[in-house]
């Protein structure tokens, strides 16, 4: 039987991987790739089925880059705010 903290951990790191491509690169085909790559990637699976604790800051750690992707698209410096405050977070999980 699957945990629901591990399934919404992966999806919302699917997801914000999606955002983090397609805004740094712009565009949807490279969201859609960023986010299949996650979403197949064995390492992922893998930690998934045998320690699901570890994904745990996976989450924080995409919000980290799409603030960053947003610092450098916008250059406003409140991001590099939310930034740390999502590897902040992230490191208490």
């Amino acid at each position: 039987m699957l945990a629901i903290g591990p399934v919404l951990v992966v999806a919302a790191t699917i997801g914000l991987m999606y955002s983090v491509a397609t805004t740094a690169l712009g565009g949807r085909l490279p969201g859609i790739v960023a986010a299949a790559a996650v979403a197949l990637a064995p390492l992922l699976w893998s930690q998934f089925s045998l320690a699901p604790s570890t994904l745990y800051p996976l989450p924080f750690i995409a919000a980290w880059l799409l603030s960053i992707a947003f610092l450098v698209r916008t250059g406003r410096l409140w991001w590099a705010g939310v930034a740390g405050a999502s590897l902040g977070a992230g490191l208490y999980m």
